[in-house]
């Protein structure tokens, strides 16, 4: 059995102290059990154990009775949940009862105002994660297990990552400490349990191990490169080209979960790839994603965003000066950018009517044919301004690469 110097090492790379408050996410199995008797030999006193009972087997009244016996023997409280099998009756059990012992660990850290749960993930754990990733091919933001992340917004240790399952299997053995052997993990319809009936041997597991180191250090590149872009409310389309298919991936993977937050990652997926085949095509327009959301491509930019609204508006300006308003924001200090002067006023600035024509020496007289060739994205065109002078006549209709390169003091507050 290799001794507690790793973890040792571990808990204080985790700047883990002896008297900090920590749960421990126990079941009575061999790896939980491991846990909490070495953090006992460590000398951690203020750890409180987390346990969910559900109910699952006939062998449920001794795990219950092994959680009891460990928190009498370690000191350390118990604090307890239970589920009945018929609760959950017509779902993915391992899916649901991860996320209802998830929430418990966050709802106890929370009241006890703990620093976070400790797991008892190992080295086998790890690899079988980043098997399973493989398998599924998967986006993922971390390949493997990281030794600490945040799940419903606290902080989930993992210390054990340096020992295998056999290390700590070893460690209870020699120190004659019982644990509870569950036989649910021998059920091979789970997909993480199959994986647990191929034996690897040592040189493997190494190899896979510099696998998974590899692809991390090659994520975490990629992953400073998409932060870069994903920063940007709208996404230069020429940039993108040039990105590989998986950065392409993963920077709509990012962007879909910025924007909306609330939708699982099976939907993400799904709307990455449908974002994807739209954007292939490099021809502005919009599709829907899902609720109120849409993907917006104009000649230059995509973006993800809430419908935008068709609203009409007018705005009615009597003097120079400037001016922002819930669409439109301009300055008309010096009018005579917008071809506008003193006689002018009162004028309006409003979005364009059918109808309208352009009273300048413009070839184009028809504003909708106008903008049209100005290449101005269909969901702006219902949006675009005009200026119109005190006797009703259009006087100005600005270029929409102007607006785009900020070569006149005019904001369409819709795409900046």
């Amino acid at each position: 059995m290799k001794n507690l110097e790793d973890l040792k090492l571990s808990l204080k790379k985790l700047n883990l102290k002896k008297d900090d408050l920590l749960i421990v996410a126990f079941s009575a199995g061999p790896d939980s059990t491991a846990l909490v008797y070495m953090l006992k030999e460590l000398g951690y006193t203020n750890v409180k154990l987390a346990y969910v009972n559900y109910h699952d087997s006939e062998f449920v009244p001794l795990e219950q009775k092994l959680v009891n016996e460990t928190s009498k023997d370690s000191g350390y409280e118990l604090f307890q949940n239970n589920v009945y099998l018929e609760d959950v009756s017509g779902k993915n059990f391992e899916n649901w009862a991860r996320v209802y012992r998830y929430n418990f660990f966050a709802s106890l850290t929370k009241t006890l105002n703990a620093k976070g749960t400790l797991t008892a993930h190992h080295k086998d754990d790890l690899i079988e994660t980043y098997l399973i990733q493989k398998s599924r091919s998967s986006l993922v933001t971390h390949y493997g297990l990281r030794e600490i992340s945040v799940i419903n917004n606290i902080y989930i240790y993992r210390p054990l990552l340096n020992y295998t399952k056999q290390d700590l299997i070893d460690y209870l053995n020699e120190n004659k400490i019982p644990y509870y052997d569950d036989i649910t993990n021998k059920n091979t319809s789970r997909l993480r349990n199959k994986i647990r009936t191929f034996k690897l041997n040592s040189e493997e597991i190494s190899t896979l191990l510099e696998e998974i180191s590899f692809k991390n250090e090659n994520l975490y590149l990629i992953s400073k490169q998409i932060d870069s872009l994903c920063q940007k409310e709208k996404i230069d389309y020429k940039e993108y080209s040039t990105l590989s298919d998986e950065i392409k991936k993963r920077l709509l993977w990012n962007k879909i979960s910025q924007v909306m937050p609330f939708i699982t990652e099976k939907k993400v997926q799904s709307l990455v790839n449908k974002c994807l085949e739209f954007l292939k095509n490099n021809k502005p327009g919009t599709i829907y994603l899902i609720d109120d959301y849409y993907l917006y491509q104009d000649s230059q930019y995509f973006f993800i965003s809430k419908y935008l609204t068709t609203n009409p508006y007018e705005y009615t300006i009597e003097k120079a000066g400037v001016y922002s308003f819930e669409t439109i924001s301009i300055d008309l200090t010096d009018g005579r950018v917008f071809n506008v002067f003193d006689y002018s006023y009162p004028i309006k600035i409003r979005c364009i009517k059918s109808g309208d024509k352009i009273s300048t020496k413009l070839k184009t007289k028809n504003v909708k044919h106008f903008i049209k060739s100005q290449k101005v994205p269909v969901y702006l065109r219902n949006l675009y301004p005009v200026i119109e002078d005190k006797n009703g006549n259009v006087i100005y209709v600005p270029f929409y690469s102007d607006i785009t390169n900020h070569l006149i003091p005019l904001t369409i507050k819709l795409i900046h």
